[in-house]
């Protein structure tokens, strides 16, 4: 993948949270007075209860037909809850399951920015690139506080609606499920993108647990010439490096065949213990036979897949769709949006989603 392509991917995210204001100074941006005529609402069912969202066609038009084009094309079938924040957001809108996999949906062209209503809670806003604020595309947020500093960035996030009634309550449920950094479970670019994914049970060992790998602590491939580790290709960027994970609690009694990585019968191969967070490797190394590297290599693989298995089944998924019993209030702009746990996988889904340029 281009480095500009992943780089692009994981700028497409809200600024950290230290930059959320302890309370709004208004309900507007820039001195623009809200418009509120116009509105309608989406009702967003979820298996926690729902959220009913307001959007204001007056105040945002071209960001609020850009939402409801993506609605009724049926584009947000399936897609997650993919970013999590207490205290912060909840994002939805670019990503889904496909064949048992994560991909991204794909997206119109960009839309202007339309800054005018401040992002307090309970705001529903647009995601977009840094320092770009004509490029939202198909993400979303919702506000779970005054986050009034988006309001200063790069002109401003573009707030089009509104949760309403008891929907907050629903929002905030979901913000309090337990939340997995899968960057060592699944394979670029979405190692990258769901570092805060929600669920609604974490990922647990099965009773015989994956082989003899573990999940904490961490410990990386060594380089065979310099103290460093090697760096798995299929996860690690510029953002965030992943080292090929081995674990020297492995003897090798179980080697499934020989390693994927060279390795000399006589002398096998070094680990570090690595810290991920801080990106950092420790000394001393620790040998590891090249049976030991085998049997990791394997019972890793057997963890990501486990793993990845459990998250496709407990991420937060949204069933976005028209009600049919609805018609007549279809005609009105009322239509009906779910956020569901997975059911079931026999659903089926859109697969014609690409990674955005």
């Amino acid at each position: 993948m281009p480095a500009s392509v992943l780089g692009r991917l994981l700028r497409l995210a809200l600024p950290l949270a230290t930059i959320v204001a302890a309370a709004p100074v208004a309900g507007q941006i820039g001195g623009c007075v809200p418009d509120f005529s116009g509105a309608f609402v989406f009702e967003v069912d979820t298996t926690l209860g729902t959220i009913p969202i307001e959007l204001y066609p007056a105040m945002a038009p071209a960001t609020v037909a850009n939402f409801t084009a993506y609605a009724l094309n049926g584009d947000y079938d399936g897609v997650l809850v993919h970013r999590s924040v207490p205290g912060f957001v909840i994002q939805a809108g670019g990503y889904r399951e496909a064949g048992g996999a994560y991909v991204a949906i794909p997206t119109d062209p960009p839309v202007l920015n339309e800054p005018c209503l401040s992002n307090t809670r309970g705001t529903v806003a647009m995601a977009r690139l840094a320092g770009q604020p004509d490029s939202a595309t198909s993400q979303w947020f919702v506000n779970l506080a005054d986050n009034t500093g988006l309001d200063g960035v790069d002109g401003g996030f573009t707030a089009f609606g509104r949760v309403i009634g008891d929907g907050m309550d629903v929002a905030d449920a979901i913000a309090a499920l337990p939340r997995v950094d899968t960057l060592v479970y699944l394979e670029l670019p979405f190692n990258q993108i769901l570092r805060q994914l929600p669920v609604t049970s974490a990922p647990v060992d099965p009773p015989g647990g994956y082989g003899c790998s573990r999940a904490s602590p961490l410990f990386g491939l060594a380089d065979e010439t310099v103290d460093g580790v090697l760096l798995d290709p299929l996860r690690s960027s510029v953002s965030a490096a992943v080292p090929i994970l081995l674990d020297p609690q492995c003897t090798g009694s179980a080697a499934p065949g020989p390693p994927s990585v060279p390795c000399d019968p006589a002398a096998g191969r070094d680990v570090f213990q690595v810290d991920l967070v801080t990106q950092q490797f420790f000394l001393p190394r620790i040998a590891m036979s090249c049976d030991a590297v085998a049997e990791s290599e394997a019972s890793w693989a057997a963890r990501r897949a486990g793993t990845t298995a459990q998250l496709l089944d407990s991420d937060v998924e949204i069933l976005f769709a028209p009600e049919p019993s609805r018609g007549a209030m279809l005609a009105a702009g009322i239509v009906a949006v779910g956020i569901l746990a997975r059911r079931s996988s026999s659903r089926p889904r859109r697969t014609r989603a690409t990674l955005p340029a």
